[in-house]
């Protein structure tokens, strides 16, 4: 498995839309950059706006809502300010935005993990996910 395989998981591309997953529990998501774009059209903001008061080109702001690029958490936190809204109002719903701690230890540890060796570390972490999910259903003991 190489990053190329990882992409659909972690970062979403430009043609990329939410769609029922084992990670979404089937419940319609929207990426952030949906919700983004949903709140700058309401409110009648342009790329040429937002690309002015964050200091990059309008390119790179389009590149973010679609998805095709995603800025650091510090930008998006800017983007909030200039939409006049919130980082957690913005990303609530993206399945793929990690907050987490934890997550964000794991994501960390995947994208440490040499490219040869992440098609086993991904069966280990689906092994321990089934047995935790049969635990806790009662299909078998601790």
């Amino acid at each position: 498995m190489n990053r190329r395989d990882l992409q659909p998981i972690l970062l979403p591309t430009i043609d990329a839309q939410p769609v029922a997953s084992p990670y979404t529990y089937g419940m319609s998501k929207k990426y952030w950059y949906q919700v983004a774009t949903e709140r700058r059209k309401a409110l009648g903001i342009t790329y040429e706006q937002i690309a002015a008061a964050l200091g990059v080109s309008k390119s790179t702001v389009g590149h973010w809502f679609t998805g095709r690029n995603r800025p650091l958490f510090d930008t998006i936190r800017e983007i909030a300010k200039v939409l006049d809204t919130t980082v957690a109002e913005l990303t609530s719903e993206d399945p793929y935005f990690v907050t987490d701690d934890l997550e964000r230890d794991i994501l960390y540890c995947v994208r440490e993990t040499p490219p040869e060796y992440r098609k086993q570390l991904a069966n280990v972490v689906k092994a321990y996910k089934d047995s935790f999910n049969n635990i806790k259903n009662n299909t078998v003991k601790p």
